[in-house]
């Protein structure tokens, strides 16, 4: 099993990665609902499709797991407190993404 973090900017923003091979752009996004909730969109760099959005960050579960193959890996992410990041909890020194790939 191998472990990569992908570093989380700590204001909403888009950027490019490239995972197991494929080309992607993440998009992080904050919904100030009564909840608070930080959302993931990935899609495919090249043609610009969609493969999944709108997946709420969570700690400790594999965000992509109800995708099925659509990514092939896990995405985790980890926060200090265990809780939902806030608006000001993700970044260095907050919650933490990580690709986990067997």
């Amino acid at each position: 099993m191998t472990t990569f973090e992908i570093p989380l900017p700590s204001i909403p923003s888009r950027f490019t990665i490239v995972l197991n091979g494929r080309d992607l752009v993440m998009q992080t996004q904050y919904r100030d609902t009564l909840e608070g909730s930080w959302l993931l969109d990935i899609k495919d760099n090249r043609t610009g499709e969609d493969i999944v959005c709108g997946i709420p960050l969570i700690p400790d579960v594999d965000l992509l797991e109800q995708y099925g193959t659509v990514i092939a890996g896990q995405l985790i992410l980890t926060t200090p407190t265990g809780d939902p990041p806030g608006f000001y909890d993700i970044g260095p020194g907050g919650a933490r993404l990580f690709y986990v790939v067997n």
